[in-house]
Formats: structure tokens, C-alpha cells, sequence
């Protein structure tokens, strides 16, 4: 097994170097291009996203990520998952893809929702053949007596 990480320091302390000796797990780490970066993978992997309520994380592999930290840590839902993992692992599997449509329905929903927020706010107008419109395009020649100040025209 390996563990693949970015540079953070939760991966590179004396304890998670010792459990992955004793579990048997290969650690390697990765050089991400924006090292302010480092530890924010993991924190996108495992928050909720708006549109499933699921975790990335969750999705791809069928179960809650267990960070460095929660290990270290001891929490309840750590030793919970540990002393039956093959079973609710099995289980978990199982469901991966009932999660999955369930998350497709939560992005359909969202995106209906979002879609009648967008539309709420969009006024229809009527224009006819003459009618005087504002563009965003300038013609250069209009420019020769213009001075632009932010988003308005000065003379």
C-alpha cells in the first residue's frame, strides 16, 4: 500500500512515519506547484460540497477520508471504524454506487436551483428595429476625444 502526500507537516512527523512502518505503507510525497498550498488536498477532499452534500473523497473510494490527525488523535469515530472495518468497509463498497446517482440527483437539483435564483433576476425587454442600446464596444475612433476613467467615458 503506498500514501501518496503534498509536503504538509502532518505527513512528515515521527508517529505517522511510525504507523506507516508498522502498517506496511509506503509514504511518498508530492511537489505541488503552489506550496502555500500544502495540506489544502486534503482539506477540499474532505468538505461536503454544496451540490452532492458529499465529500469528493467519499465518492471516488466509498468511505470518509481518516486524516493523519484523527489517527494521532484517537477519536471516537477512528476506533468506531477500526474495530469492525471489514464489514462496514464491505458494506460501504456496496453502497459507493447508490451514492454516486444519489449524488448525480443533489447536482441536477442544485443546478435547477441555481439556474431559478439566475432567472429571478434577469429582467426581459423588448428592443425594436431603432431602439438606442448601450454597448460595451468602443470604436476607436471614438476614443481620440475620450479619456477613460474606470468603467466611464469622460470628456
Amino acid at each position: 500500500m503506498r500514501l501518496i502526500s503534498d509536503n504538509g507537516r502532518q505527513f512528515q512527523g515521527k508517529e505517522i512515519k511510525a504507523w506507516c512502518q508498522e502498517m506496511k505503507i509506503t509514504q511518498s510525497f508530492t511537489s505541488v506547484v503552489y506550496p502555500q498550498a500544502n495540506g489544502q488536498t486534503e482539506a477540499y477532499r474532505t468538505t461536503p460540497r454544496a451540490p452532492t452534500q458529499e465529500t469528493p473523497f467519499n465518492l471516488v473510494y466509498g468511505s470518509e477520508a481518516v486524516l493523519p490527525v484523527e489517527i494521532e488523535q484517537s477519536s471516537a469515530w477512528v476506533e468506531s471504524y477500526l474495530e469492525d472495518n471489514d464489514q462496514s468497509r464491505a458494506m460501504e463498497l456496496d453502497l459507493v454506487e447508490e451514492k454516486r446517482e444519489h449524488a448525480l440527483i443533489q447536482m441536477e437539483a442544485y443546478r435547477c436551483r441555481v439556474i431559478k435564483s439566475y432567472n429571478k433576476q434577469v429582467r426581459i425587454r423588448d428592443f425594436q428595429t431603432g431602439d438606442l442600446v448601450m454597448t460595451k464596444s468602443i470604436q476607436p475612433e471614438m476614443l481620440e476625444n475620450w479619456k477613460l476613467g474606470g468603467n466611464d467615458l469622460l470628456k
